[in-house]
């Protein structure tokens, strides 16, 4: 159940990289791709798996920035951008806390 997390965390990069003009083969690939390692029960991959929602958290921060940036020099409204975004990152990194719930392999 707390793999739910993680995968949200993918689906979510999943549907930036959409909508950013991404291929829709490189958005599945970059959903089922991480989302496949968190079925491995070795070392390496629970630590890939954390590693890739650091920067998926990271990449959340990093649009945020150049969103904010980029309405606040227009007079747009940017706070609930910003709130979304920043939600979306946070979700990645407490995703690396289910990955810690996980029994560690033999």
């Amino acid at each position: 159940m707390l793999l739910l997390l993680p995968i949200a965390a993918y689906a979510l990069l999943a549907a930036h990289l959409l909508f950013h003009g991404m291929p829709a083969a490189l958005c599945a690939a970059a959903l089922l791709v991480p989302s496949s390692l968190l079925f491995v029960r070795k070392t390496w991959a629970l630590r890939l798996s954390a590693l890739m929602l650091v920067l998926c958290g990271v990449e959340w921060v990093r649009t945020a920035a150049l969103l904010v940036m980029r309405r606040a020099s227009e007079g747009r409204p940017w706070g609930t951008a910003l709130a979304i975004l920043l939600l979306c990152a946070l979700l990645s990194w407490i995703s690396i806390a289910a990955l810690r719930g996980r029994k560690k392999p033999a």
